[in-house]
């Protein structure tokens, strides 16, 4: 007889709950700023006044601003706290492994490339199926896990997910009996309970005989051992011994029956501009968006990551002046150079012929020298305004806008440097010119 999905165990027990439960979205926030530092914002919505009470950790230590408030029939809630490090995020919410609720991790790595900054943020929601008695990759590839969480036809592949939990509540079960079996009085060995393991597995998990009133599964396991082995004692002086792995059990079903109607949506704003990232909802310039249900960290991890670029402003302008006073070194070199062969040929190097703005002209290019360097410095104030002038960042610049900008820059302040030169000397050769008159 083919065995029910696993789920059933939850459908069973908590459909009133779900009859009763309304639906809720949590959404979490994530503006991460240049320097590492970020701003967290975790919202719930839902048609009830007690949408805080989600399985998702809220930090209760008052460390965090918070907010309610109702629209439409709709109550909100929100808590907001600013971090400067993921360290400080991850300690208050830590991961606890003997717990069953929604645990996530935050990761971000940082690479200083001179030009450019990279940064790779990853959030990862651990499992919460408490069992650990089988692995999950004996079951399903990676590949059919990543076709399951892209939401596509994947009956079979959830059908061995299933059986996946099956197999891991069951063994963590067996194997806390068999020890209690070891440890206690019973003529039995192992390779005794071994032999009939199977058909145990198969009654036990058959969940067409479970008393679904009953969350007490050990009881049930125990039962089922003493119809499978017949022993002259029954199985179930060893219920204190399932205690532990029992409530593991327990623990569950109050998860469950905490998540039940919860979808999560994840934002994360990031520095400079997205280049990967595995997003499934949407993916913008400097933003970020996963959807999906609790189902996505059930069995197995799900990670959350995105990569981005910053372009480096400093550094740009630190090696364009350094080109620029390479190129000045050279040229005065050049310079040098080509007085002394002027020398010695005898000829004077005022006497030299050589290209002379017109002063107006000269005047001209320093003006526009000027409004070019002026104009886009203020554009890169804008551009890289976080955090003291963040309200004026409103142009959401690309890495080639910010180039180009960077560009027109130095073409201002060259514009600047080289029309003064050029008025200097008009009226270094207008004085020359005076002098030479008045011999």
């Amino acid at each position: 007889m083919r065995f029910f999905e696993y789920k059933k165990i939850l459908i069973c027990l908590l459909l009133s709950l779900f009859l009763c439960t309304s639906c809720k979205k949590v959404t979490i926030k994530t503006i991460l700023n240049w320097d590492a530092s970020f701003q967290r914002t975790i919202s719930v919505s839902g048609d009830s006044s007690g949408v805080d009470e989600t399985a998702y950790p809220f930090p209760q230590d008052g460390s965090w601003d918070m907010m309610r408030h109702k629209e439409d029939g709709s109550y909100t809630y929100v808590i907001q706290k600013d971090f400067s490090n993921v360290a400080e995020l991850n300690k208050e919410v830590a991961y606890r492994e003997d717990t069953v609720q929604v645990n996530a991790f935050v990761n971000l790595d940082k690479k200083f490339r001179w030009f450019y900054t990279y940064y790779r943020y990853e959030e990862t929601f651990f499992k919460t199926f408490p069992f650990s008695g089988a692995d999950i990759q004996d079951f399903v590839t990676e590949s059919e896990l990543a076709t399951y969480r892209a939401g596509k036809d994947s009956t079979d592949i959830e059908e061995r997910i299933e059986e996946y939990a099956q197999h891991a509540m069951f063994e963590d079960y067996y194997r806390a009996m068999q020890q209690a079996v070891q440890n206690g009085t019973f003529v039995i060995s192992d390779s005794a309970l071994a032999q009939r393991k199977q058909e145990l597995f198969e009654k036990a998990m058959d969940w067409e005989f479970y008393n679904f009133e009953d969350e007490d599964f050990a009881r049930h396991f125990l039962k089922t051992c003493d119809t499978v082995y017949a022993p002259p004692v029954s199985f179930m002086q060893l219920k204190p011994e399932l205690a532990e792995v029992n409530q593991k059990y327990v623990d569950y079903l109050a998860f469950i029956s905490a998540i039940i109607g919860e979808d999560y949506r994840v934002e994360v704003y990031v520095p400079g501009r997205v280049i990967d990232t595995n997003a499934n909802h949407s993916v913008n310039d400097d933003n970020v968006v996963w959807e999906f249900s609790a189902d996505q960290f059930l069995y197995f991890d799900y990670a959350l990551w995105v990569e981005s670029r910053r372009f480096n402003i400093l550094p740009t302008v630190i090696t364009g002046a350094f080109v620029m006073t390479v190129i000045m070194l050279l040229w005065l070199s050049a310079r040098r150079s080509y007085r002394q062969k002027l020398a010695a040929k005898g000829i004077a190097w005022e006497d030299r012929k050589r290209f002379v703005l017109k002063w107006w002209m000269s005047l001209l290019l320093i003006i526009a020298g000027l409004i070019l360097a002026g104009w886009f410095t203020w554009m890169l104030i804008l551009f890289y305004s976080e955090p003291p002038l963040f309200f004026l960042d409103i142009f959401n610049p690309t890495p080639a806008e910010k180039t180009l900008v960077i560009s027109l820059l130095v073409l201002g302040f060259i514009m600047i440097i080289y029309g003064s030169y050029q008025l200097t000397l008009h009226f270094h050769l207008r004085k020359i010119s005076r002098d030479c008159r008045k011999r």
